[in-house]
């Protein structure tokens, strides 16, 4: 048995939602997430150093996995 729980709803009955909208905390969320994603998203580095931060999460990518198949080979 499936029991659907709908938590927009349940804040909307509580007016927790409405309390925050004024208070202005779900526009302020909502500014930091735009700039969250606006920093994230939108490079604003060199290609020179977008290749070295490809370069170094494939290094530590390719580290990560070394050191997983390490330990099971030493766990066996």
């Amino acid at each position: 048995e499936e029991i659907e729980v709908n938590v927009f709803k349940k804040l909307e009955k509580r007016k927790v939602l409405s309390n925050f909208e004024k208070a202005g905390l779900l526009s302020k969320a909502e500014e930091l997430v735009v700039a969250l994603v606006a920093v994230v998203i939108i490079p604003d580095d060199s290609v020179g150093l977008m290749v070295l931060q490809v370069v170094v999460a494939k290094a530590l990518v390719i580290g990560a996995i070394g050191l997983f198949v390490g330990s099971v080979i030493l766990v066996h």
